[in-house]
């Protein structure tokens, strides 16, 4: 078995550039591009013991087409269990969640695979009976008063469970595309009422996007906030830093856990910004950075 797992999206050469008006028309070959239906494709994906159904497609102007291999690494890092037995009867064998995540936002969600990974795990540890993620019988997410409710008590009964809700957000691409294809996806795996999705572009603007989606308490403090192989384009950083800063403002004991994979010699201008924005890094080994103010970087995930 290959010890780095990832899965490709259907390719295509346009995949890789982002959209140009400025393109030659080649006899009417692009013309009407925009009217063309994308080719899509579902494969099947395991991340974290757990196989799941996902649809990718070839081609989205901000790369929200497909699952990133910093995926994978990143959802065994948040789902990380007490036992050494890597089987599904950890839960009988009395395992534990290592870490205790609250309400968990994703950024960057695409495809939605660690989202509804996430989501399984909500359900399977908040559920009073044993869920089959396998069967054809939709389930539900667990109930998103927590998000609105009071902050995450890791101590309180019934909390041994990896995170209390998820929320995702992806960029708030014209045609919906991000989110149509979050929403089939959590479909596809049998999740009935899939979680709130947040469509926003990075950069200022975070409480009004909350308010487009429907949440009528936009102010909302997320527990931990995760992404993986957000940091491709150089040029977004700075939009990335403002949305995290108003996500994470002075004083907050959010957690912004990062998986990034690429070594690419650009992304240190990223985690400079950071620190010039007011956070602190810690590597927690396995390519994955946990973020948090500065002032409030004495605290450790417990």
């Amino acid at each position: 078995m290959p010890t780095a797992p990832q899965i490709d999206a259907p390719q295509t050469l346009t995949g890789l550039f982002p959209d140009s008006s400025d393109g030659e028309d080649d006899d009417g070959e692009n013309a009407g591009s925009d009217d063309l239906s994308p080719c899509y494709e579902n494969q099947s994906v395991i991340l974290s013991g757990e196989t799941l159904m996902i649809r990718q497609f070839d081609f989205h102007s901000h790369n929200a087409n497909r699952v990133w291999p910093g995926t994978f690494n990143l959802s065994d890092y948040l789902l990380a269990k007490t036992s050494n037995n890597n089987n599904n009867d950890d839960e009988k064998n009395g395992a534990k969640f290592v870490h205790q995540w609250g309400r968990v936002l994703e950024l960057g969600t695409a495809t939605g695979l660690l989202a509804i990974r996430l989501t399984m795990a909500c359900i399977q540890q908040q559920s009073t009976v044993d869920v089959d993620v396998d069967n054809d019988t939709p389930t539900s997410i667990p109930n998103m008063d927590a998000i609105e409710g009071q902050p995450n008590d890791d101590n309180a009964a019934g909390h041994d469970c990896c995170c209390t809700s998820v929320v995702t957000s992806d960029v708030q691409d014209e045609r919906g595309e991000v989110q149509s294809n979050l929403e089939y996806n959590y479909e596809l795996n049998h999740i009935l009422d899939p979680p709130l999705h947040v469509p926003h572009t990075w950069g200022s603007g975070w409480n009004t996007s909350m308010l487009a989606a429907g949440v009528e308490q936009a102010h909302i403090e997320f527990d931990t906030i995760v992404a993986s192989d957000i940091l491709l384009y150089v040029s977004a950083y700075g939009a990335l830093i403002e949305t995290l800063e108003e996500l994470m403002p002075p004083g907050s004991h959010t957690k912004f856990v990062m998986s990034w994979n690429r070594r690419m010699k650009e992304s240190a201008e990223f985690f400079d910004r950071a620190k010039q924005a007011g956070f602190s890094c810690t590597h927690e080994g396995k390519c994955i950075y946990t973020f948090v103010r500065a002032d409030d970087d004495n605290e450790t995930i417990q």
